[in-house]
């Protein structure tokens, strides 16, 4: 509050960055006014005194003096520490002076973080010091010693120092490199990683104090979690966070069950990840509105606390938010104020067949302690191109554990069977059939080679061209259809991308014909879609005329569910 004497001649305003920053500018104008003689001296960092000089109308008016205090070198913070240390009480060893305060200091943070932190590590170095004179001397030592620092109480803890930390990035770094997908999050965390050295190597550090709130979408299965967490580590390795904090709620937990619960529990969340890292998923609970539904007023209030809390403590945590893509854009949409917490936006992508299956091999090695035969992670990208393709964006990764958990039941029931023919020694070119720790192409359903679906199509296509005269219209349908496949969806994978081709000619009316040829053609265009890995699930015949009694509702969800990946056929 700013409380202002008229016998008082200067006043200084420190905490810029506290709570209510707009209320904070209308009564700094107002005062500016009404002491026009005073001297203030506004106190903060370089983006708080900014924005207090933008949003202070007498500032338009009369143009303040600005001092900008560059940072302390870090032979500058040595000197502080040894200051505070004497002041202490403490006293250094002849052979450790302040260039030792200052080796010390550079092995314990990076440069990057040094600049950030200023003065602030003085007194955190002069800490740490005594703290491992104390953990190193027993007590009955510590009693009878002189309270004098040595040259082994500058070597910290490496869990402290700068190799913990410097290895803390190499290791994030490797995960980072190790991901599978995920090139938006990549991408993102290039860009942070050079502003970090570009500080280090005496860069402005105000290019870091920037806002971290980042948006995460995509898809179920798309890493979110995964992401937001791998995320935490790489800003806490790299001096962003200064606390090693990771809370993970769910979006629903900030909404109170009473009136007047919310506004504090959000707080305490908040709270709770101060200095570290708070992700939000199913964020769009939040949203208030969904499907016309104007939503509920504890939603409401949960939004509004949470946006005001993190505008309140903009660079004193990261927030990420996550939810399917359509959902956040709703959320987004929902409060205009969210654009300008979170800048930054990630969609993660679905995951392609070849990622899938590499999710797979590396489920299979670390879960159970498995791995695939030679040539199965090939064929296993193409079964699921092939297979599961339309099941990609509904499941992304969490397809790669679920096909990983079947083999696991089929190499289970395989290896039983083998263990109840038994008698028979094992065939040393077979060696692969009998290990335990091997997940063979059986084991992924994988039944057909390259050359057995081709003969697949082939038969496929012999079929089509043996339909009779009257019949022709659909001949040359399926002959067309079938060379389209063939050039977008060949066995061995790659060319084209067909991806869409299914969505012209997943429709087919038949007229003219009767019951028995229009079923015929049906069924070969079923088995010509199937060979081609454009369908996965089985043909469906059904009756229309039940559409003509009663409800059609349940009758029509019922053939939906069972005709799922595969064709529905109405007579």
């Amino acid at each position: 509050v700013l409380d202002v004497r008229r016998d008082v001649g200067a006043v200084v305003v420190d905490g810029l960055g506290a709570p209510s920053v707009e209320a904070t500018k209308q009564k700094a104008d107002a005062v500016l006014r009404n002491f026009p003689t005073h001297c203030f001296v506004f106190v903060g960092s370089a983006s708080d005194v900014e924005a207090l000089h933008g949003g202070v109308g007498h500032f338009r008016r009369r143009e303040p003096s600005r001092l900008a205090l560059p940072s302390y070198a870090p032979a500058e913070i040595a000197s502080m520490a040894a200051v505070q240390l004497l002041e202490a009480g403490y006293s250094l060893a002849p052979n450790v002076g302040r260039r030792s305060l200052e080796a010390a200091l550079l092995s314990t943070w990076p440069r990057d973080v040094i600049a950030l932190r200023n003065a602030h590590l003085a007194r955190e170095l002069a800490q740490r010091a005594i703290s491992s004179r104390n953990a190193r001397l027993s007590l009955c030592r510590l009693q009878g010693s002189p309270l004098l620092l040595t040259e082994p109480d500058l070597r910290l803890d490496a869990a402290h120092g700068l190799a913990s930390l410097a290895e803390q990035r190499r290791a994030v770094r490797a995960e980072v490199q190790g991901l599978t997908g995920m090139a938006p999050l990549k991408a993102f965390l290039t860009q942070l990683e050079a502003k970090v050295e570009y500080v280090a190597r005496g860069g402005d550090p105000r290019l870091l104090e920037g806002c971290l709130n980042i948006v995460l979408t995509g898809n179920p299965g798309a890493g979110k979690t995964t992401a937001a967490r791998l995320l935490a580590r790489w800003l806490r390795a790299h001096g962003l966070l200064q606390q090693d904090v990771f809370v993970e709620r769910n979006a629903l937990e900030l909404k109170g069950t009473h009136i007047g619960w919310t506004c504090p529990q959000v707080k305490e969340m908040v709270a709770a990840s101060m200095g570290g890292c708070l992700f939000l998923d199913e964020a769009y609970a939040l949203s208030g509105s969904r499907d016309g539904d104007r939503g509920d007023s504890f939603a409401d209030e949960a939004l509004r606390t949470l946006l005001t809390e993190l505008e309140n403590n903009r660079t004193s945590l990261c927030c990420v938010l996550a939810g399917y893509p359509e959902a956040m854009e709703r959320l987004l949409r929902a409060d205009p104020g969210l654009l300008r917490r979170f800048p930054h936006i990630l969609r993660l992508d679905d995951y392609a067949p070849g990622e899938l299956a590499a999710i797979a091999a590396s489920t299979a090695h670390a879960r159970y302690g498995l791995r695939l035969a030679d040539g199965v992670l090939e064929a296993l990208a193409e079964h699921i191109d092939r297979v599961h393709r339309a099941d990609i964006p509904k499941r992304n990764a969490s397809l790669a554990v679920g096909v990983i958990e079947a083999a696991m039941n089929r190499l289970a029931s395989r290896l039983a069977g083998e263990a109840a023919i038994g008698g028979a020694a094992p065939d040393p070119a077979q060696s692969n059939a009998a290990d335990p720790r091997t997940l063979l192409a059986e084991d992924f359903g994988i039944l057909h080679s390259r050359a057995s679906e081709e003969g697949e199509r082939a038969d496929v296509l012999r079929r089509i061209r043996l339909l009779p005269a009257e019949l022709a219209p659909a001949r040359e349908l399926l002959l067309g259809l079938c060379a389209r496949l063939s050039s977008a969806f060949p066995p061995s994978g790659g060319a084209e991308d067909g991806s869409g081709l299914l969505d012209r000619a997943g429709r087919l009316a038949i007229v003219g014909a009767d019951a028995a040829d229009g079923a015929a053609v049906a069924r070969l265009l079923h088995e010509l879609l199937r060979a081609h890995g454009r369908l996965t699930g089985s043909l469906v015949e059904r009756s229309a005329t039940a559409l003509l009694a009663g409800d059609a509702a349940p009758w029509l969800e019922d053939i939906r569910e069972a005709a799922g990946g595969g064709m529905l056929l109405l007579h």
